[in-house]
């Protein structure tokens, strides 16, 4: 039996049009609902008319229902998605064609692939996505090209070193209590994925710098004016006399220094001296009273401010270094709140070369707990060998849920994306026949089967990958997608995405050095670099180059 569909009168006329064109005679015309369903003897046909559409379907009556019912049913589907989409961005994160439910975004996000692949297409689409939310976020930029596009003077704080606009800062600033000392030394000294050995010297060094912020903390107590510079002369110059008179016998330092006192400081400043890393190329008289991170964090919940550390390729030993105590003191203060409701996001550019420290793993594994979602970029599993540890790497990727695997060309790096997407067995069976003549013939069949483990895609799928095209893997979500990511258009480029530090510039330091954390950010957010008509670039239609690794 074949099915007819016409909508409304003009049934009639278009059937009669049919049946001249094809020979066919009248049926009977049953009606179902506010729709006349006409069967007919004749091939599959598929044909618009005036009015309506006739579609003639070889199947009998309920299964067309059920068909009809069935795309009906999509089409009211793909229509929600488009009105969530458009009508409410902020419900739903899209990334590309991918649809990223809240309960997936809070299993943080993984971006990795070789320079120009794209990658980095996937931090601006969630900077998109939390800007659209009024969410607060930290983001670590490398080149900038965020900042210099969503960057907002009158709402969000910028912190870079060497950068003459940057907000006056110091890692003393984040001391509130002499408990805090060790809670900052962890995060100024990252701790090295090698050998014992080096994670033994590393722990020494941040024993040194702990023990120095907590000789400034009482310094600062005491009514002495502790800054920066202060302490890097701390870390640089005071000998073992000094931390005697100035540490109590209990403290871990003083007995390491009755030892060997000279050879242990010689040693042990070498590794200390990751700390310096991060304090230089800040505001050498900024002290206790500078700009906090973790008072930013605890007093801008759903203020949707952002706070921007700015990665500039001539100073990134330091930009990475500052980049990677800022992180810790986010994750610190966003665990002090405990439970909330209101998310704020990290957003880490080259992730694979901030150097280690023991936050950001651990929010990776409890941050939804906190409501802490994370996204990082790196180029390959070897570059985060490199800083972070086999191991530590290892929790790391696990801790990222939803992984974006873009191009890359290196060995290594292809066997461990191979590994990502995982293996299927793969069944083989072969039937053999066999036939014998004579005085009582015979015939016989057999088969045998034999299976194997294989990978689902080749090193050579991942190497092969065109430009802004990736292999998608959710948490949940069997198998894999391949799909191209379109580019993002940020808007255009308003502010330069560096201003090097003048020589003039220690004299306006030490006269916001007074000031309170607000006067010291609208102290900056003033200066003339932000007004000035060389910060002001012309309008650009989708990010420059640098965005598209």
């Amino acid at each position: 039996m074949v099915v007819a569909i016409a909508p409304g009168k003009a049934l009639t006329s278009q059937l009669g049009e049919v049946q001249k064109s094809w020979k066919i005679t009248w049926p009977e015309v049953r009606r179902v609902g506010a729709w006349p369903l006409q069967a007919v003897g004749t091939p599959f046909l598929s044909r618009w008319f005036q009015g309506g559409v006739i579609g003639f379907v070889s199947a009998g009556l309920l299964p067309v229902v059920i068909l009809l019912l069935i795309l009906l049913a999509r089409w009211v589907m793909a229509l929600a998605r488009q009105v969530e989409r458009f009508m409410f961005p902020g419900r739903t994160l899209w990334l590309g064609p991918v649809r990223v439910s809240g309960r997936l975004a809070r299993r943080n996000f993984m971006a990795v692939g070789d320079m120009g692949a794209g990658k980095s297409t996937l931090l601006q689409t969630l900077a998109k996505h939390v800007r659209s939310l009024s969410e607060n976020a930290l983001i670590v930029d490398y080149q900038g090209e965020i900042f210099s596009r969503y960057f907002r003077k009158s709402h969000d704080v910028f912190l870079s070193s060497y950068d003459r606009r940057s907000i006056s800062y110091s890692p003393l600033a984040e001391i509130h209590a002499e408990s805090d000392c060790k809670r900052v030394a962890n995060a100024l000294v990252p701790v090295s994925g090698g050998s014992s050995e080096e994670r033994k010297w590393a722990q020494r060094g941040r024993l040194l710098v702990a023990s120095c912020l907590r000789i400034c903390f009482r310094q600062r107590r005491s009514g002495l004016e502790v800054t920066n510079r202060s302490l890097v002369q701390l870390l640089n110059e005071a000998d073992a006399e000094f931390f005697k008179q100035n540490l109590p016998e209990s403290d871990r330092l003083r007995s390491v220094l009755a030892k060997d006192a000279a050879r242990f400081l010689e040693s042990v400043r070498g590794v200390g001296g990751f700390a310096l890393a991060a304090i230089d190329g800040l505001d050498p008289m900024a002290g206790f009273d500078a700009f906090s991170v973790r008072k930013f964090v605890r007093d801008s919940q759903g203020t949707g401010r952002w706070l921007y550390c700015v990665v500039n390729e001539m100073h990134e030993d330091e930009a990475f270094a500052l980049a990677s105590f800022v992180s810790a003191m986010v994750v610190s203060a966003k665990m002090e709140l405990g439970e909330s409701a209101t998310r704020f996001w990290m957003l880490l550019d080259e992730f694979g070369q901030i150097p280690a420290q023991d936050a950001i793993p651990k929010a990776l594994s409890l941050g939804r707990k906190f409501s802490l979602v994370s996204a990082v970029s790196f180029q390959s599993i070897g570059q985060l060998h490199e800083h972070w540890g086999e191991h530590r790497s290892a929790a790391i990727v696990q801790g990222l849920g939803n992984k974006f695997l873009f191009r890359s060309g290196e060995p290594t790096h292809l066997k461990w994306l191979v590994s990502l997407v995982g293996t299927e067995e793969i069944t083989r069976v072969s039937t053999s026949k066999s036939s014998s003549f004579g005085a009582s013939p015979s015939r016989s069949e057999s088969e045998q089967s034999s299976s194997r483990i294989e990978d689902v895609v080749s090193t050579s799928f991942f190497k092969g990958l065109p430009d802004w095209t990736c292999v998608v893997l959710q948490p949940g979500v069997t198998g894999y997608r391949a799909i191209r990511v379109p580019r993002v258009d940020l808007g255009r480029q308003r502010f330069r995405t560096f201003v090097a530090n003048q020589n003039d510039n220690s004299a306006e330091s030490s006269r916001q050095h007074s000031a309170s954390a607000d006067d010291c950010h609208n102290a900056n957010r003033d200066k003339p670099d932000w007004i000035d008509p060389d910060d002001i670039v012309g309008p650009t239609s989708a990010p420059s180059d640098n965005s598209s690794r």
